[in-house]
């Protein structure tokens, strides 16, 4: 019945084309959006236009279901013109739109909202002009009929057809006769209350947001992490204080994508020290970011939810090589280890992307690459990132997690730092710069990206790791059994320089006071023994070398230092042990090696 009497109100009213039009036109665009996320600043517009404008609020209620609906079913068809729109001739255009102040807001990057704007206004045209020419033939109809036909002069002079015609369409004569409402052309352009109706949503929102900012910032901020982190992300509460420029996160905790019952990180606050002036343009610049509470693979008290699997990089080819092992060939978990591998190379190749030379001379196959990205995150999710040359869409000038603990090593407080973090670091001048350091010194992680910085250097990583249990290691094989050492420590020490598809990476382990399985042999225990590996390939499937060779000579040079110390025992012995304040032994040896 509200349906038929807002139609009743449209024929008997002073609707002009220009009411119907703007209706069909805003109603189509704000139906076509893909979330109010994508484009909270495009979304105000739309809106403000269709309260300020004498638009007709019914039919453009209307036509706002009829984009939603429209937009899914055309969100292919959308995006394969958002992409000749942002990719194509007008990609500099664009650029600067996306670029400029306030603008940046109207998330005009997005391949969806872009190319569904031209489909919106097609689907508003045809329905402006549908109903424009239906509203016009039926009042001419009823236009004639008022004036030309006694019959029904007489039928809707009865007092039950104008009772029934009120209820249904709030009454059968207008505002004016039905001949003259035909050929109406000139209306009132502004809403009379429009002014007013626009002050007074301002009003509200402004209201809203000092009592629901809490919620809607927190809202907007836990949908952005969880999207970036591909899991269920809990957060206490987010306290924006814009005067002091400043943003408080509380009791963050990242689930881990790959171990939904784990935590890949928690805070109890993250403190961060915004730049305001970059809000306009949508940009992110934080100067400082303290983090307390740090935890890393806590267990979660529930389950955490997969929020999107993006497919993995296809493999690289196998090679025959049998002193190259992959990480299946050791680990237990090495699946997991290639997921994390995997997201760190698309990172680093996403950041070799974002450079300043042409997407077309970066990577020729960069449009297949972003159906491809379409595909595994939907399209409404895709954004032409390359647009923002200017200045990186997040930068992180300082990072500071202290005190970090981590599961299973209650003895070790760990610190991590970083330098110059960025979505896109070839637009700085500085190169990201990121460490890890515990209180006790055993562990250490370097990494200095300079490959993806205006440096164009080398990106070089270092690891060490001291004193690690034999045990411990053991227990992260898939066999256990085939490795040879048992008891005792093992320290580890890795310096080399890597790219997403190419890893230098020499390390060295070092096993002390440990039991060696020999073939043939048997069980020898050992003081020290040096063992040189490599890892090699790409960073989500990295072999590891293992050279004969130099197992060989690790093993024969245990067996060296193995006849030396037990020679020098003998030699004691025949000798009746040490003599005033020198080694007779030693010196013996030093001067048989000198010979």
């Amino acid at each position: 019945m509200i349906v038929t009497r807002k139609l009743g109100k449209i024929i008997r009213g002073k609707t002009t084309p220009f009411h119907l039009y703007t209706a069909t036109l805003l109603g189509a665009l704000i139906g076509f959006l893909p979330s109010f996320s994508a484009a909270p600043g495009y979304f105000f517009l739309l809106l403000l236009l269709l309260i300020l404008l004498n638009a007709n609020l019914f039919l453009g209620g209307l036509f706002i279901l009829l984009g939603a609906l429209f937009s899914e079913l055309l969100l292919p068809v959308s995006f394969r013109i958002g992409q000749i729109l942002l990719d194509g001739p007008l990609s500099s255009l664009f650029a600067l739109l996306v670029n400029a102040p306030v603008l940046a807001w109207f998330g005009l990057d997005n391949y969806s909202l872009v190319g569904g704007i031209p489909v919106a206004l097609a689907l508003g045209f045809a329905g402006g002009f549908g109903a424009r020419s239906g509203l016009r033939t039926l009042r001419r109809k009823l236009g004639s009929l008022e004036t030309g036909s006694p019959k029904y002069q007489e039928w809707t002079g009865k007092f039950w057809v104008r009772t029934l015609f009120w209820v249904l369409f709030g009454g059968i004569k207008g505002k004016a006769p039905m001949a003259e409402l035909a050929d109406l052309r000139k209306g009132s352009v502004f809403r009379p209350l429009g002014l007013l109706l626009a002050g007074l949503t301002v009003l509200l929102f402004f209201v809203a947001s000092l009592f629901l900012s809490d919620f809607i910032l927190t809202t907007q901020t836990r949908h952005a992490l969880e999207k970036a982190n591909e899991a269920t992300v809990d957060l206490g509460g987010v306290e924006l204080r814009l005067r002091e420029g400043r943003l408080t996160l509380r009791n963050l905790a990242l689930a881990d994508p790959e171990d939904l019952h784990r935590n890949r990180f928690s805070a109890t606050t993250v403190e961060i020290d915004l730049s305001t002036n970059d809000l306009l343009r949508k940009r992110f610049a934080f100067d400082n970011i303290e983090i307390t509470g740090g935890r890393a693979n806590f267990p979660r008290e529930t389950p955490g939810v997969r929020i999107a699997r993006r497919a993995p990089l296809p493999s690289d080819e196998k090679v025959e090589d049998e002193e190259l092992k992959t990480l299946e060939d050791y680990l237990a978990e090495a699946e997991i280890w290639h997921e994390r591998l995997r997201k760190i190379r698309e990172i680093l190749e996403r950041w070799e992307r974002d450079g300043d030379e042409p997407m077309e001379e970066r990577d020729p196959n960069w449009r297949e690459r972003v159906l491809e990205r379409a595909g595994q995150t939907g399209y409404a999710n895709v954004t032409a990132s390359h647009l923002r040359r200017q200045n990186p869409t997040l930068t992180i000038h300082r990072l500071k997690a202290g005190d970090v603990l981590f599961h299973g090593m209650p003895e070790e407080r760990w610190t991590l730092t970083g330098h110059h973090l960025s979505t896109q670091p070839r637009l700085l001048n500085e190169s990201p710069e990121f460490r890890i350091s515990t209180d006790s010194d055993r562990f250490g992680v370097d990494l200095n990206l300079h490959g993806f910085s205006q440096q164009a250097g080398k990106n070089a990583l270092r690891i060490v790791a001291r004193d690690i249990a034999v045990g411990q290691i053991r227990n992260l094989l898939s066999d256990p059994s085939t490795f040879p050492f048992s008891g005792g420590q093992a320290s580890f020490h890795l310096e080399g320089t890597f790219s997403p598809r190419n890893l230098s990476l020499p390390f060295e382990t070092t096993f002390r006071n440990t039991t060696v399985s020999v073939p043939g042999v048997g069980d020898r225990a050992v003081e020290k023994l040096r063992l040189p590996l490599s890892l090699e390939g790409a960073m989500d499937q990295p072999r590891i070398r293992i050279s004969d060779e130099e197992w060989a000579r690790a093993l024969r040079d245990t067996g060296q230092q193995e006849l030396q110390r037990r020679g020098e025992q003998l030699l004691r012995e025949q000798l009746g042990g040490e003599s005033g304040g020198s080694d007779p032994v030693r010196g013996m040896l030093d001067g048989l090696r000198r010979r």
